[in-house]
């Protein structure tokens, strides 16, 4: 491959996350009750999912720390719904707790693809929800850069693990 050419391909790679998340400027106090919502119908489902794996390789401490972040995002969730504005603590608690059941999840990906696509997909609308809520700074740049385009984790979220 010529130098342009790889060029022109990490240029673009590099351009794909604010690309992202551009496509989510002027997102609506609704979209944003509407996404921690789906983000939190989708997780539901990730516990019993993984402690239905054969063998039960995940230890049930595990599943409890899981089971404890959907709660804080459930929770958190409903605030948001009934909110005029979002609290950006709400806000922050949500994101946090999608971020804390990665690190949890992500060993037992393998062997559970449809929970892998959700907490992907979960992962993929932090800066989203951040963005929607107006919240910047340190939390949305130590956000990870999403890996799937917004309407693509809605969807996958929507049908759950």
């Amino acid at each position: 491959m010529n130098t342009s050419r790889r060029t022109l391909i990490l240029g673009t790679t590099a351009l794909f996350p604010l690309a992202l998340l551009a496509a989510c400027a002027g997102q609506t106090q609704s979209q944003l009750q509407q996404d921690v919502t789906l983000v939190a119908d989708g997780l539901s489902g990730v516990t019993a999912a993984l402690a239905a794996l054969p063998g039960n390789p995940v230890p049930a401490d595990v599943l409890a720390k899981i089971n404890s972040e959907i709660d804080i995002i459930k929770t958190n969730a409903a605030a948001i719904a009934t909110a005029a504005t979002p609290s950006p603590s709400v806000v922050t608690s949500i994101t946090a707790a999608i971020q804390a059941i990665v690190p949890l999840a992500t060993p037992f990906f393998p062997a559970a693809p449809l929970v892998a696509g959700v907490v992907t997909a979960a992962m993929s609308l932090v800066r989203v929800i951040l963005t929607s809520a107006g919240i910047a700074g340190a939390a949305l740049t130590s956000a990870p850069a999403p890996t799937m385009a917004p309407a693509q984790a809605r969807l996958v979220l929507a049908r759950g693990a």
